[in-house]
């Protein structure tokens, strides 16, 4: 079976899978460098961190020699001839339902004292998905103590709502002395599937096998049917914590009692020549009594011609592998190959003693590919210009190129000169291609360099490649009617200004006085609320009419009670052109008031999908329809729910705009949850 036919499979696999989604670019955690949280030795850990209450901010207190990895503030637990433990976790919503590749990582520091037979100090890291466990496990790997560690859980998968991430530091300190668990600089990327790199096996991630729960491993794979379909809702060992380690579907057995056990092989057929090649798959186990030696366990051979190249016995738990924890397995072979390839897997699931014992074992994603020898290519950064105004934050877009085996990952720093990271040390940005950094405190009249470099699906990071240089400036302060006069791209700053109304990822300001208001786009939203009066530098822009303060820096300061909506018909919403960057409407009246917000009156005319539309006599018409029929009056951006047409309604909200085809955009009101009042 050819790259080609397995490649369709696989599309049309995520067509199915995949409904159309927003990209969620950009670190979706907030603080996850920790510098916002509370003094050393708080259990405060910042803006949006729940903890248990045992996770303690570690600054200028640390023990054995630990410093915060970036930044002056870090997380954990310092144990004194104790064992301790404490969990910090954050949840964040999708924009959409679908298919993401979620890359939660950061860094750990451990260190545990010699000489105890206990545990070791590790980080335990838990991704939840909708509620469900999807992944997690132990950091670090192996015996590396007393230097900050990268830590990365990547799993593709569907999302429906949430995404909860947890951290839990576990610092043993038994044997005598201080033991420590530490975190910082973590981030959290939601990003839909990058193109999956072609393999020579059929099927490799069981995602086209028969349902959940069933014995069918076709197509590709012989099995002895002694295995099941593993998902999510798997009605395998009651309260087992497997899930597949990528999207819907794994195989799996279990033991309850006694031994469970599966074999399954497949074979492909290549072309005769000297080959360099990758084997990679994953390993599940669990085994509720927690034995070693003889328990679950699963057997690897992989063939060449018919010879086996590599062997291994992987035991739950084991030298490699920790219960419950999905175990990634890596071979490579180089040689003369005649003609095929072949992998046999044999899991055993032992479940011996109290009625309560099982054993699990669980496969996925396996794949033989073609050696992929070279890096990626150097990262291209750009940042947001040559000047920002912004000294708290800075952002910057990138992008490298992998056509052999693609990219998986991408770090970034921030520095002073080029490769340099004296202002931001190295951070994961998993799959998003742009990144805000914030909060920072950066030096007017200073140059910083975003510095970025790209990890293949080897696993081999490529060169760093840097931006030009971005200077900050302090603009001066203006009003926010000064600063819609303005071209796109200029720096501006406006002060001490009320938030109206928030929708989503963007809010708007207004002037006290009502004369003006303005949509901002930024990334750290935390802390804005209507009421909240704020500081907000940026670059001004225009989204489909409306203008906007993009990139922006906001500053709380404290709040204010939000001005009185400005009452009016429909025909003088959004207004007339003023300027040539005021555009307003060639059919308007009066002043431009896109950005205020307003109270409108009017009846149902028109229902669609997410908005609905209101008439007060004025018949506007905006060239639009739905099903069919044209749209009477101005758009309102809700869905209607109960309402129906020829329903009285009294609407407040921000009088703003939306795009019906290039350079041409329509009158529209975006409300609030409650902004709606049926009259």
């Amino acid at each position: 079976m050819g790259y080609a036919f397995r490649a369709l499979l696989f599309l049309l696999l995520l067509l199915v899978l995949t409904p159309p989604l927003p990209a969620e670019a950009e670190d979706r955690l907030v603080n996850g460098d920790f510098e916002l949280a509370g003094a050393a030795g708080s259990p405060a850990l910042g803006p949006n961190w729940s903890n248990n209450g045992s996770l303690l901010v570690i600054a200028d207190n640390g023990q054995e020699g630990l410093i915060p990895y970036n930044g002056l503030k870090a997380v954990g637990v310092q144990a004194l001839d104790s064992l301790g433990s404490g969990t910090g976790s954050q949840t964040v919503n999708v924009a959409a339902p679908g298919t993401y590749t979620i890359t939660f990582a950061g860094f750990a520091w451990v260190w545990t004292p010699k000489g105890f037979y206990g545990a070791d100090s590790r980080v335990l890291l838990r991704l939840t998905v909708d509620g469900v466990v999807a992944r997690c496990g132990w950091y670090p790997k192996g015996t590396v103590e007393k230097e900050w560690v990268n830590c990365e859980i990547q799993w593709t998968g569907q999302v429906i709502n949430t995404v909860k991430v947890e951290i839990m530091c576990q610092a043993d300190g038994r044997s005598g002395g201080w033991g420590i668990a530490a975190a910082d600089g973590w981030s959290l990327d939601i990003s839909p599937p990058r193109p999956p790199r072609q393999g020579y096996l059929v099927n490799p991630g069981f995602e086209l096998c028969g349902p959940v729960g069933s014995m069918d491993a076709a197509p590709g794979w012989w099995s002895d049917r002694a295995s099941q379909i593993v998902g999510p809702n798997w009605l395998g060992p009651p309260g087992s914590p497997s899930a597949p380690f990528n999207l819907g579907k794994a195989l799996g057995c279990y033991g309850h009692q006694g031994l469970g056990g599966s074999s399954l092989y497949q074979y492909a057929f290549m072309t005769a020549g000297y080959r360099a090649l990758t084997l990679r798959g994953h390993i599940y186990g669990w085994d509720t009594e927690g034995y070693a030696g003889e328990a679950t366990h699963t057997v690897v051979d992989w063939r060449v011609d018919g010879e086996t190249v590599n062997y291994g016995v992987f035991y739950t738990p084991g030298d490699v592998m920790d219960n419950g924890e999905w175990y990634e397995l890596v071979w490579r072979w180089a040689g003369w190959l005649r003609g095929s390839v072949g992998l046999e897997l044999r899991m055993e699931a032992r479940g011996s003693g109290s009625e309560n014992s099982w054993g699990v074992a669980i496969l996925d994603d396996w794949d033989v590919y073609d050696l992929d020898y070279t890096a990626p290519g150097r990262a291209v950064v750009t940042d947001d210009g040559e000047f920002t105004g912004a000294a708290t934050q800075l952002h910057c877009t990138y992008s490298a190129s992998d056509p052999e085996s693609g990219i998986t990952n991408y770090q970034y720093s921030i520095g002073t000169s080029p490769g340099a990271t004296d202002v931001c040390n190295w951070m994961n940005a998993g799959l998003a291609t742009e990144v805000t950094r914030a909060p920072l405190s950066l030096a007017v009249g200073g140059t910083y360099y975003f510095n970025v470099k790209a990890r293949n699906d080897e696993g081999t990071y490529g060169p760093v490649g840097s931006s030009d240089g971005i200077t900050v400036i302090s603009p001066p302060v203006m009003t926010i009617g000064e600063a819609k006069t303005l071209p796109d791209s200029t720096i501006v700053k406006v002060a001490e200004k009320v938030v109206t109304r928030r929708v989503g990822n963007g809010f708007w300001i207004e002037e006290p006085d009502r004369s003006s208001g303005i949509a901002v786009a930024a990334t750290q939203l935390y802390n804005v609320i209507p009421s909240a009066k704020m500081s907000v530098t940026g670059v001004m822009g225009t989204r489909d009419g409306a203008r906007v303060i993009c990139l922006a820096a906001p500053a709380v300061s404290a709040t204010a009670l939000i001005p009185r909506s400005l009452c009016m018909g429909l025909r003088e919403l959004g207004g007339a052109p003023v300027a040539p960057n005021l555009p307003g409407f060639a059919d308007g009246y009066g002043p431009n008031n896109i950005g205020l917000l307003v109270t409108v009156r009017g009846a149902v005319t028109q229902v669609g999908g997410g908005y609905f539309y209101i008439d007060d006599g004025s018949a506007l018409r905006d060239g639009t329809d739905t099903a069919g029929q044209p749209n009477i009056g101005v758009r309102i951006l809700q869905g209607a729910g109960t309402l129906t047409p020829g329903t009285m309604v009294k609407v407040t909200g921000i009088s703003t705009t939306f795009a019906i085809a290039p350079a041409l955009f329509g009158r529209a009101i975006q409300p609030g949850s409650s902004d709606v009042v049926r009259l």
